[in-house]
């Protein structure tokens, strides 16, 4: 932190002071203060990863999306107010410290669901009880929201103050945590080169490309 550049310090102090107050209040203050990091996750479509070993070697590293922060990733609005920015990483923080409590306490990885199985659920369910989130379940069961895109999934409209392109203003499921593969392109209805498998390139473009690698593949449709 006393290194840290003025931009990058701002926003760490205060993910810092969250993951500090969490860590007490959800999480019996159970864990180690991890090394946060604003940085590119190893998945593409992930905004955010926790790993119980930093890349240098210390224990815990919790990275986020920079592009989230800087307003340049495709679901965030450029424009928006900082503050509304700032909300959604610092939940994509409480995502991760979920993890985190995977990793450091329970123990259960939950590899077959991703991370995002039951015991993620449920502590998403118990925190979610205290900050008045409705439920999320488990990916395509139940009808409810589920929980890999928490809390996000179930934020009001107006909570990130417009900070989300999403008319849902709600996160892609399976864009929070590290390991998730993408999930295949849609299958377009139409002939080769048409609008519709073209639109169909482009939405799921968005989702799991930066802004620059976007642009190359328009000019290569455009070719």
């Amino acid at each position: 932190m006393n290194h840290a550049e003025a931009w990058h310090r701002t926003h760490l102090i205060r993910l810092y002071e969250h993951w500090d107050d969490w860590n007490a209040e959800y999480f019996a203050g159970e864990m180690t203060p991890p090394y946060l990091l604003l940085s590119t996750p190893n998945c593409p479509r992930a905004l955010g990863d926790c790993s119980s070993i930093s890349g240098f070697g210390g224990r815990s590293q919790i990275r986020l999306r920079v592009s989230l922060l800087t307003g340049t990733h495709p679901i965030m609005q450029p424009d928006s107010p900082e503050e509304g920015k700032f909300r959604f990483v610092a939940d994509v923080l409480l995502h991760e410290m979920i993890h985190q409590w995977q990793q450091e306490v329970t123990g259960i990885s939950e590899n077959s669901y991703h991370g995002h199985g039951r015991t993620f659920r449920d502590k998403c369910n118990e925190i979610g009880s205290n900050i008045g989130l409705r439920q999320v379940g488990l990916k395509t069961r139940g009808g409810l929201p589920p929980c890999s895109s928490w809390p996000h999934s179930v934020r009001n409209d107006g909570y990130y103050f417009g900070a989300i392109l999403r008319a849902s203003a709600k996160a892609p499921e399976s864009e929070l945590g590290s390991d998730e593969p993408p999930s295949p392109v849609p299958r377009p209805i139409g002939k080769r080169g048409s609008f519709s498998e073209v639109e169909a390139i482009a939405r799921y473009a968005r989702l799991v490309l930066e802004p620059a690698e976007i642009q190359a593949l328009i000019r290569l449709l455009e070719f």
